[in-house]
């Protein structure tokens, strides 16, 4: 009789230990699954990321309309529509970021599109490249996921953006669009710099 309940404990532990190795062999796979699906499609994370740290952004436009990016905003419009009026006086000396605003503006975009969309998706663009570039440095996504989170959570990214900086905000694209075209260690990288001199010297 002994026996029998000795051998039928063994059993139990055997099925039991059996079932914990299911388990664990369950989650390692998931984990893997998880871990292949989020390397694969980092860019596509990365996107949803830059997403989320424009959210305030958004935000302080629905709530306070351009009066939520401080004084900075009017300064810009009035530099804006004054180089574009005068394009072709030759008298004005020239301010490179004019020429980007007055490229959006021969695109056919309107100033409030250009102070506030652009602006925008200038940010989401800046988040993206910032992304990728430490992903190339590292070679690791978890490196850039956790990165790209302190980027959309930091206090000082917050005060940044919503302080309208427009032009800082353009040499910071161009800037990481350089330094991700040295990692990809092309000749290229020297026309963001060109540009990137000439608006934020």
């Amino acid at each position: 009789m002994e026996n029998v309940n000795r051998l039928h404990k063994n059993q139990t532990t055997d099925m039991r230990l059996m079932a914990t190795d299911m388990v664990m062999d369950t989650n390692h796979q998931k984990n893997n699954t998880l871990y292949t699906l989020l390397q694969k499609r980092s860019h596509w994370v990365f996107f949803a990321l830059s997403l989320v740290s424009a959210l305030p952004l958004l935000y302080l436009f629905w709530k306070f309309g351009e009066a939520g990016f401080g004084y900075d905003i009017g300064i810009y419009r009035h530099f804006a529509i004054e180089y574009f009026k005068e394009i072709l006086n030759a008298k004005i000396n020239p301010f490179a970021f004019s020429s980007f605003s007055n490229f959006v503006f021969f695109l056919g975009d309107s100033l409030n599109s250009f102070l506030i969309g652009w602006y925008i998706l200038l940010s989401i663009f800046t988040a993206y490249t910032f992304a990728v570039l430490v992903r190339k440095m590292t070679n690791s996504p978890r490196v850039a996921y956790f990165a790209m989170l302190l980027f959309s959570t930091s206090i000082l990214q917050l005060e940044f953006f919503t302080g309208f900086y427009y032009r800082n905000i353009l040499a910071l694209f161009l800037m990481l669009i350089t330094l991700l075209l040295l990692e990809y260690k092309t000749s290229f990288a020297t026309l963001p710099l060109l540009v990137l001199s000439a608006i934020h010297p």
